[in-house]
């Protein structure tokens, strides 16, 4: 399985699970970031964001320690009801969550929602 070197456990349990020997390679290697400089968050204020996207609970907790409140002023799409979750435990509510964990489906959710924040 070629994946990142952290991540839930899901996939290759199930596999375990159904009689898969099972290989975990890391393909990457995923850092986090404990703040940004003063220029990268002037360039994302200035930026006019309207939507953020977050493909999983480590990105919803990145992204809500390295944005803080900024994330309040942005409209976020989830990709699944797991990374909702972490995203609601950080006080944080998607106004999309996307019925398929896809891009497309992302996409798909986003689209569904009306007008400017």
């Amino acid at each position: 399985l070629v994946r990142a070197d952290r991540g839930r456990d899901v996939l290759p349990t199930r596999l375990a699970a159904a009689g898969h020997h099972v290989v975990d390679v890391a393909a990457y290697t995923n850092r986090s970031l404990d703040s940004l400089d003063a220029a990268t968050l002037e360039a994302v204020d200035a930026a006019g964001i309207d939507w953020i996207t977050v493909t999983s609970p480590s990105i919803a907790a990145a992204a809500a320690r390295l944005f803080g409140d900024r994330m309040r002023r942005w409209r976020i799409a989830s990709i699944s009801p797991v990374t909702t979750a972490a995203l609601t435990s950080f006080g944080l509510q998607p106004a999309a969550e996307a019925q398929v964990a896809t891009v497309s489906g992302l996409v798909a959710a986003m689209a569904t929602v009306d007008g400017p924040r």
